[in-house]
């Protein structure tokens, strides 16, 4: 973790020199030294409240600051150079490009640097703190209700449409642009190592609907594609004309709620490290499997808030949006995305026991696989093939890049 010595003397003075909290500002004082930080995955974060003077005026900012996170090997491992390259990116280049109404989505951005590997102790984002303004994450750890998910999906379709608005207003400057992201996760040298995790945590929901006879023939030939999980996820990675900037970890972590009597009335997104340019069912299946219920997934999601997400973008987009039926089947397409991710990461979600970095890190790949397939006992590995069950119901095991059901 950053000390917050080296915040005030090397950070915060670029940060107001930029521009980034009023011309020719001046640092007042540090009025909260609420710093004690907080460690993530792959970044530390420190929370700091400052005055600036800009003139005769004084004005006060609550911010963010995520640092890059001090191992060396957890930073290898998580990739966290291009995550804060890509960061930066979207926060500076991009997003310029899109509508106001689209930044509203998106905490203020404020300051950023990425070294790429040459100084990765200088690499900084700082963004608007949101809980002052009223902003919280809700109170439910891995499943939201009905409110909260038709709320992020409209949301979701109005980041999703300003790409599509831009590609036939500003098109080679937008790819170019897009072009400068960084692959974090799916990148060749893990390949081997991807196949065997992800493959191995996937088959956990799959494995006990098999051996009870249901769907064999489907089932069985689903297993077989994810011994070439990475296959899957370079075909899913393809672009074509639905294709829009998506966030790359749409979750109920990555989410902040506003609310008026407990109801949930706005939500803005952050963490945009593991953005991608791609499907729009990238988000929406990672959000899907990962927090919605099963009640909810069965009772509400195709016919309802799928619509949700299809209206929103067309009234967003217009003609320049897919029509429900196509963007359905790109969903039976590329659905499985959200399910491999879900099959390894929800089970830490349901899990009564914490995980401790540490620890993984020091694990061998076969210990890391052993455990991550058992974590949160019976109980989860149901919960995976309930599933797996609604990936069979919806046609997206037996569809392929030429057969799609209806």
């Amino acid at each position: 973790m950053p000390s917050i010595e080296f915040f005030k003397s090397k950070i915060l003075p670029q940060a107001i020199a930029s521009g980034s909290f009023g011309k020719n500002a001046e640092l007042v004082q540090i009025l909260e030294d609420s710093t004690k930080g907080q460690d993530q995955f792959a970044s530390s974060v420190l929370f700091v409240e400052i005055e600036v003077r800009v003139g005769a005026s004084k004005q006060k900012f609550s911010i963010i600051c995520k640092f890059q996170c001090e191992n060396a090997q957890m930073r290898e491992r998580f990739r966290t150079d291009f995550q804060f390259w890509n960061e930066v990116l979207v926060y500076q280049e991009i997003m310029p490009m899109f509508p106001t109404n689209v930044l509203n989505i998106l905490p203020e951005f404020y300051f950023g640097v990425s070294t790429l590997m040459e100084a990765p102790e200088n690499d900084v984002v700082i963004l608007e703190n949101l809980i002052p303004s009223g902003y919280r994450l809700t109170k439910e750890r891995a499943f939201l209700d009905y409110d909260h998910c038709a709320l992020a999906l409209r949301k979701l379709a109005e980041f999703h449409a300003a790409s599509l608005l831009l590609k036939s207003k500003c098109q080679l400057k937008f790819a170019n642009k897009i072009n400068e992201l960084k692959e974090t996760r799916w990148y060749i040298k893990a390949k081997e190592e991807h196949n065997r995790y992800f493959g191995e945590n996937a088959k956990r929901g799959i494995i006990p609907l098999v051996k009870s006879g249901k769907h064999p023939e489907i089932l069985n030939y689903f297993m077989e594609k994810l011994s070439n999980v990475f296959g899957i996820m370079t075909d899913i990675f393809q672009v074509n004309e639905m294709s829009v900037l998506c966030h790359g970890d749409f979750c109920r972590n990555n989410m902040v709620f506003k609310y008026e009597e407990d109801h949930p009335v706005d939500v803005k997104f952050f963490d945009l490290a593991t953005a991608r340019y791609g499907s729009p069912i990238i988000d929406i299946s990672f959000f899907l499997f990962l927090n919605m219920s099963l009640e909810l997934r069965r009772e509400h999601f195709k016919d309802e808030l799928f619509k949700v997400y299809s209206d929103t973008l067309q009234q967003v987009a217009g003609t320049l949006a897919p029509s429900l039926q196509d963007l359905w089947k790109e969903f039976q397409q590329k659905a499985i995305y959200g399910y491999i991710l879900a099959s390894f990461f929800l089970p830490i979600m349901l899990d009564d026991n914490p995980i401790k970095l540490d620890a993984v890190m020091n694990e061998s790949e076969d210990e890391r696989i052993k455990k991550s397939v058992t974590r949160g006992g019976e109980k989860v590995t149901k919960v995976l093939s309930e599933l797996v069950i609604d990936l069979v119901n919806w046609g997206c095991l037996t569809c392929d890049n030429l057969e799609c059901q209806e």
